[in-house]
């Protein structure tokens, strides 16, 4: 009962792979239908060659079923199972079953069904064309040599027609239900998987928008130390350091910017803000954070400004420092000698509008 109870619960184990959990299910129910088959057969008094082909069935299809799960070996006992109904049993069942006096020929249609369920690519085209070549080959035997058919009486085919029709129906039923089941499973699954996901995506853009902000805090505050410490009267030593740890500090800043604007892209929140800003202003730190590391480098960095650029436009100041730094940052960092160089154009559209190209070229390895 526990090896019964065990594998009744491995059909419905999602951890299974589907199509061994429907190999074991098909082979389960056709295997207590062709046992009921054989007893109906018993019953009604059927030939003996019928009686010892489905008996013979039976054992067959059983040790098959068995040996596959027992070794997993699942792929291998599918091709078995349609080797041995496609091209012996349901051949002999027809002969030997009345042929369409009975309810042999409806196991052609069971051999559709398991092809079409358990097997897949070349498999599955070479078995349906055999299936289709010995279902045509069966019917057309039979209507040229009635003679080779084994008929049995009228009430009996009926008996096994109709039980024919009701067990095959229910097999279908059965993998119909649990295909259903089996996708309503899997997409409950994938909704559950897919709102963790969000969930974690929530919580990782929470914690990188609070870091970014707790870090920025303290990085501001060196900033704004170190300028007063530039408006004094120092020496060119410390003035040089001051200039360093500015440009440092603005590197640290930039990256902070990426990393929250990152979390802003993954949470589907990255707006454009336009808003009034000094050119001059920003260039200047741009220039001040980039000269450093050139200057580290013993890299020449050059600012060629046209003088129609506004000293005052409107746009996202943020996001036009955050893509100017990282594309000069990229061409210190790829520039063993020679130049680095940022050129901004500026051509006039009307009505106060302005189209503003910034280029970088350097002497390095590029792109």
């Amino acid at each position: 009962m526990k090896k019964l109870k065990s594998f009744i619960e491995s059909i419905h184990d999602n951890r299974i792979d589907m199509h061994d959990r429907m190999f074991r299910l098909l082979m389960s129910v056709g295997l207590l239908i062709l046992l009921l088959v054989t007893l109906g057969a018993i019953y009604v008094g059927e030939s003996t060659i019928v009686i010892i082909v489905l008996s013979a069935s039976f054992l067959m299809l059983g040790v098959i079923a068995y040996l596959s799960i027992h070794f997993n070996k699942v792929p291998v006992g599918i091709q078995f199972v349609g080797t041995t109904l496609v091209f012996i049993i349901t051949p002999i069942s027809f002969f030997a079953g009345g042929g369409i006096n009975g309810g042999s020929s409806i196991w052609f249609v069971f051999c559709f069904t398991f092809i079409v369920l358990m097997m897949s690519g070349r498999s599955r085209r070479a078995y349906l064309i055999s299936t289709f070549l010995i279902t045509t080959a069966c019917y057309f035997t039979g209507s040229r040599h009635p003679s080779w058919i084994f008929g049995h009486a009228d009430s009996v085919a009926y008996i096994d027609s109709y039980f024919s029709i009701i067990l095959m129906s229910a097999v279908i039923c059965v993998m119909i239900v649990f295909q259903r089941n089996a996708l309503e499973e899997q997409n409950r699954i994938a909704d559950d998987q897919k709102r963790e996901i969000m969930e974690l995506n929530r919580i990782q853009n929470h914690f990188f928008s609070s870091l970014s902000h707790e870090i920025r805090t303290p990085i501001n505050t060196i900033i704004g130390l170190n300028e007063l410490t530039l408006r004094e009267d120092i020496s060119d030593t410390v003035a040089d350091n001051s200039l360093n740890i500015q440009g440092a500090s603005n590197v640290l800043l930039a990256l902070i910017n990426d990393v929250l604007d990152m979390s802003k892209i993954e949470s589907g929140k990255m707006p454009i803000i336009p808003r009034p800003y000094e050119t001059g202003d920003m260039l200047s730190e741009i220039v001040n954070m980039i000269w450093a590391s050139a200057r580290r480098k013993k890299l020449d960095f050059r600012v060629e400004i046209d003088p129609n650029l506004p000293a005052r436009m409107n746009g996202d100041e943020v996001r036009i420092r955050q893509i100017l730094i990282n594309i000069l940052n990229n061409a210190i960092k790829y520039t063993q000698e020679g130049t680095v160089t940022l050129s901004i154009l500026a051509r006039k559209l009307g009505n106060e509008r302005v189209s503003v190209s910034f280029s970088v070229s350097d002497t390095g390895i590029g792109m």
